[in-house]
């Protein structure tokens, strides 16, 4: 049984990692259980666009090279 030392402690924990604040609160419970249960914690990943869509190459072609 986890005290509720022990739950407070992996709560900061995960809260002070997250800087930016984008945890969900599941996200943020999921963690914590996670440490808990002395199980890896994976970072999730935000998906991300490094290229333009197609619909919007022209924003990014110009003719002035």
């Amino acid at each position: 049984m986890k005290t509720s030392d022990l739950i407070g402690k992996a709560t900061r924990m995960v809260l002070e990692e997250d800087v930016n604040h984008r945890l969900k609160p599941h996200e943020v419970a999921k963690q914590v259980i996670a440490i808990l249960n002395e199980e890896p914690v994976k970072p999730k990943r935000k998906a991300t666009r490094r290229t333009p869509a197609s619909k919007n190459i022209c924003d990014y072609i110009t003719d002035d090279n």
